[in-house]
């Protein structure tokens, strides 16, 4: 645990600009479970609708840890050193940025001050964390992130915070994104989050974008004990020369085991070190050469991240088609610079919740009905009649059983019926589909289709075999399967003394009565029968009795042997 110290808040002595935070309370090791994501979210703005104030100071997050961070932030009344905070629009999402390895926290004002100018606070920590530090990493970035919430209830020590800081954070919404080693301590803060933290009180990293992922050490995402969430989506962007993290050594073999939603941009003729502000002469000798201008994959760069984070953080599923790389079509993506790929399949872009079915076992010939509240995340319904809009149901493992269905708009609950007759007796998982425009969410269902009770043959036939004969009946003779599930022998017995002139054999579905002994013997008896259902949970039985009859047969003389010849005196 992270202990607290005396003092509480932050200090910025005389122009040095030292912040110091402190937390109030240790953290509380509670037990795990991600935080409903807030639906109060706050407006989009355009890049440059606010001027950026900036604080270079150190965090003490108590226990004796400390680190320098820098924080940019949107201003009014001009730009600089503690400019008051922008009041309108706020409060504002935080974004913590990670620098790539070795490089200072000013060298990526390009995105980090473009970033606070649309309405976000980002936070960039000193590069000190190597990328298999994941339990040092996650409890000092959860120190940070208990620091910030302090700040937003107290402020600084002294009181001497930039005007509106208090109250300008929106913890409810943030997120992570780096460059380089960076990325990857971003998308390990974001998987790790939950298992490592263990805290049900702190809202996870809701966005991640990773610029020329570099996986270095990175554990296994098995390792890591992965948690996705909410919304589920995030965005990689890795240029094609990119020397020093190429992607298939990278990014891709990341992705590879990533089950969250992602979306990922290979840009042509993008390089390692031109997602920075500046780069040296040596480093430089190991990166590949640009083939577009450092301008160009900036603000190609930014002309992705902003909308992606405006869907992410503050819920304008507006910026979902920019955001995504579908302006010309929902139906399919595409990027004038960029080679594409994603992964949709994890993501959860919607709000859906309370997902209804059948709530008794589904019996044969009877439709079933099931629904689910699905929403934007930000709490608008969704027309009936919008054409971008999809929802159907299917029976998980049994995918030729699903159906279309559709949205009541009075109430925004998607529903749909399903025929499960197909299926057989057991319980199964039904899969919620939603999208708009290709935005997904869904859920899944728990439902037991029901199993029907063997159905008698009626009359029940009779078991007729010659004497000394053998004969074989089907348990298909006896009973039907409305589900149409195999039946089988479980068990006969003889109901009276003859049947010890009978052998008995069982063998699944068939059974064999030979006449064994007695053999001159002729009638009828009983035989009790017990029949049962396979391949499937909780199988019915079936007890009957059946007649066996003995036919006598006119045997034919047998000859044993050639009569001798007699003579006669």
């Amino acid at each position: 645990m992270v202990s607290s110290l005396a003092s509480t808040g932050i200090a910025i002595p005389s122009r040095a600009m030292l912040l110091t935070f402190i937390l109030l309370l240790p953290l509380q090791i509670l037990s795990a479970a991600e935080p409903n994501e807030s639906g109060n979210f706050p407006q989009s703005q355009s890049l440059s609708h606010y001027s950026t104030g900036f604080l270079e100071g150190n965090v003490n997050i108590g226990d004796g840890t400390s680190f320098d961070v820098r924080i940019d932030y949107p201003s009014t009344n001009g730009s600089g050193e503690m400019a008051e905070m922008a009041w309108d629009g706020g409060p504002f999402p935080m974004v913590v940025f990670f620098v790539d390895e070795g490089e200072d926290l000013d060298n990526y004002g390009w995105i980090t001050q473009s970033l606070a100018s649309s309405g976000y606070i980002i936070v960039i920590p000193e590069a000190r964390w190597d990328t298999d530090e994941v339990e040092v990493l996650l409890r000092e970035m959860s120190g940070l992130y208990s620091a910030f919430g302090n700040v937003n209830v107290s402020g600084f020590e002294g009181g001497n915070q930039p005007d509106n800081f208090i109250g300008g954070f929106d913890l409810d919404h943030w997120g992570v994104g780096g460059h380089g080693t960076g990325a990857t301590l971003a998308a390990t803060v974001q998987v790790a989050w939950d298992f490592q933290i263990n805290n049900d009180t702190l809202a996870p990293p809701r966005a991640l974008f990773g610029l020329g992922l570099d996986k270095a050490d990175m554990p296994s995402l098995a390792n890591l004990m992965p948690h996705y969430p909410k919304p589920t989506y995030a965005l990689f962007m890795t240029g094609t020369v990119d020397e020093i993290a190429p992607a298939y050594q990278n990014v891709k073999v990341l992705l590879e085991d990533w089950s969250g939603g992602w979306h990922f941009m290979e840009v042509r003729g993008a390089n390692h070190l031109q997602y920075q502000d500046e780069s040296g002469f040596i480093e430089r000798l190991s990166d590949g050469d640009a083939v577009i201008t450092k301008s160009e994959q900036q603000s190609h760069a930014l002309e992705h991240i902003s909308p992606y984070l405006d869907l992410i953080l503050k819920g304008d599923h507006n910026d979902w088609l920019v955001a995504s790389n579908r302006e010309a079509d929902y139906s399919y993506i595409s990027d004038g610079i960029s080679y594409l790929d994603e992964d949709l399949s994890g993501a959860r872009l919607l709000h859906v919740a309370d997902a209804k079915g059948p709530e008794d076992d589904v019996e044969l010939g009877n439709m079933s009905n099931f629904s689910m509240l699905t929403m934007h995340r930000n709490g608008d319904f969704i027309a009936e009649d919008d054409s971008g809009f999809e929802f159907n149901c299917t029976v998980i493992g049994h995918e030729s059983i699903w159906a279309v269905g559709s949205i009541d708009p009075s109430n925004a609950r998607s529903s749909c019926e399903l025929n499960l007759d197909q299926l057989s007796p057991g319980m199964y998982e039904v899969l919620l589909s939603a999208s708009h425009n290709a935005m997904p969410a869904s859920l899944r269902l728990e439902v037991v289709r029901g199993n029907t009770g063997l159905n008698q043959t009626d009359p029940i036939p009779a078991i007729i075999l010659d004497q000394h004969g053998t004969v074989t009946v089907s348990a298909d003779d006896f009973a039907t399967d409305p589900d149409g599930q195999p039946i089988h022998f479980q068990n006969a017995t003889w109901m009276a003394a003859e049947g010890e002139y009978f052998d008995l054999t069982i063998a699944g579905p068939n059974m064999t009565i030979d006449h064994t002994s007695m053999p001159e013997w002729s009638g009828s008896t009983l035989l009790a029968v017990t029949l049962i259902e396979s391949n499937t949970e909780n199988p019915d039985t079936l007890d009957l009795v059946a007649q066996v009859t003995v036919v006598a047969v006119d045997d034919q003389v047998v000859s044993l042997g050639q009569i001798p010849s007699q003579q006669m005196y």
